[in-house]
């Protein structure tokens, strides 16, 4: 994975003027890479101290059926999804209340990669719940694109990746986070 980290924009006003804009940096968490296969990702005593939090997955599973999961701090309630697929040939759509935060509906082929960035709103906040976008992307089987809320006004300090049963993450696959400011 490359990353480019923009330090400064420059916009230049009505008046002719140039103006530094302020830009938002990425600043890297944490990177999980498998040396073995794995059912589920988590990353712990995440801090408080950025706005937003962003995770990234390039990864391939045992099995070309399931769905990819999100769920923040261990909670298996409290949560509500809306989703679309497409595979160039078929779409889908649908909301749902999971255990979790759905990223992904759309059968992935089992020896793939795919990837997944989801962007996790204000994730430190206590006074809101918690809202998240999402996409999946896979060459072999589409795209799925997702929104989802998590019901609580607790501060995030953890976050799963995972798949629901029997899928498991393959060696190779890598799962990163980072902190927006």
């Amino acid at each position: 994975m490359v990353a480019v980290l923009l330090s400064a924009l420059v916009s230049v006003s009505t008046d002719g003027r140039r103006h530094n804009m302020a830009t938002p940096t990425y600043v890297p968490l944490g990177t999980i890479t498998l040396a073995s296969t794995d059912s589920e990702i988590v990353f712990s005593s995440i801090p408080a101290t950025y706005r937003d939090l962003i995770v990234v997955c390039d990864y391939t599973t045992d099995t070309p059926v399931g769905d990819i999961y999100l769920r923040l701090n261990g909670a298996t309630s409290g949560y509500t999804n809306v989703q679309m697929s497409g595979s160039g040939s078929a779409t889908a759509s649908g909301t749902f209340n999971t255990d979790a935060i759905r990223l992904m509906f759309y059968a992935q082929t089992g020896s793939s990669r795919a990837n997944m960035t989801a962007h996790i709103m204000d994730y430190a906040q206590t006074d809101k719940h918690k809202t998240v976008i999402g996409r999946v992307n896979n060459a072999a089987s589409g795209s799925d694109a997702g929104a989802g809320r998590y019901a609580s006004t607790s501060a995030v300090t953890s976050v799963s990746i995972l798949g629901n049963s029997p899928r498991v993450f393959q060696s190779g696959s890598t799962f990163s986070l980072y902190g927006v400011n």
